[in-house]
């Protein structure tokens, strides 16, 4: 019994000293501060005791993404009832699902201005490929409907739908850098245009219909003559 107990007390002491090991200083270096697990300390004043843990990062299986449908419809002209035969026009966005670790590491390295306009430059691009596609003029048409937004929306949007295009479509006021992309400069310039107060529907002629105006539904409503 007393051998057992020895046992035990050696194997005791020894699971305590692994648990209390702590890194050299040089074998902290060796360590990549993104590889950094926890170390929990056993001591007599305190039984554990956890350091705080670094940010962890989901990375996506290589081609994921993330997709966005949209559907607009209106009633056909010359039909006995509006509601019932309707014209649908469909918008459908892929956003790819990041697969790797760096591009997180260098997002958290610029400043959030900065990522913001480079994400919404994605987005802008993907809505204009989609409407030159239909015949439309995509740049013209995204680039009025930034003007637009400091004029349709205030701090804050009516109801959701308001509120997620005036969050699409509002541009960050900070100074856009030299070294960022040229998009960046165009889209920020149309943004402030809007807010300058200028008309942007002659700003930018070549778009004939206002996208904020058809994504609140102005355009599925019937012509006050319709039947």
């Amino acid at each position: 019994m007393n051998r057992f107990l020895l046992l035990l007390a050696l194997g005791t002491f020894s699971i305590g000293n692994c648990l209390t090991w702590e890194p050299t200083e040089n074998e902290r270096e060796l360590v990549s501060p993104i590889n950094q697990t926890n170390v929990v300390y056993l001591d007599e004043a305190t039984s554990t005791k956890v350091l705080s843990r670094r940010k962890r990062f989901v990375v996506f299986p290589e081609g994921s993404s993330f997709s966005v449908a949209a559907c607009m419809t209106v009633g056909v002209y010359g039909n006995p009832n509006y509601q019932m035969f309707s014209w649908a026009m469909n918008w459908g966005i892929a956003y790819n699902l990041p697969n790797q670790t760096f591009s997180f590491q260098s997002e958290m390295m610029e400043p959030k201005p900065m990522a913001q306009r480079r994400h919404r430059r994605d987005l802008y691009q993907k809505l204009e490929v989609a409407m030159n596609d239909m015949g439309y003029s995509g740049r013209e048409c995204v680039l009025r409907a930034l003007c637009e937004s400091s004029q349709y929306f205030g701090k804050k949007g009516s109801n959701m739908v308001a509120e997620m295009l005036r969050t699409l479509f509002s541009y960050p006021k900070s100074k856009v850098l030299s070294f960022e992309h040229s998009d960046h400069r165009i889209y920020d310039e149309a943004h402030r245009k809007g807010r300058n107060k200028v008309l942007c529907q002659s700003m930018y002629p070549t778009c004939g219909f206002s996208l904020l105006e058809l994504a609140l539904g102005k355009y599925s409503s019937p012509f006050s003559s319709f039947m």
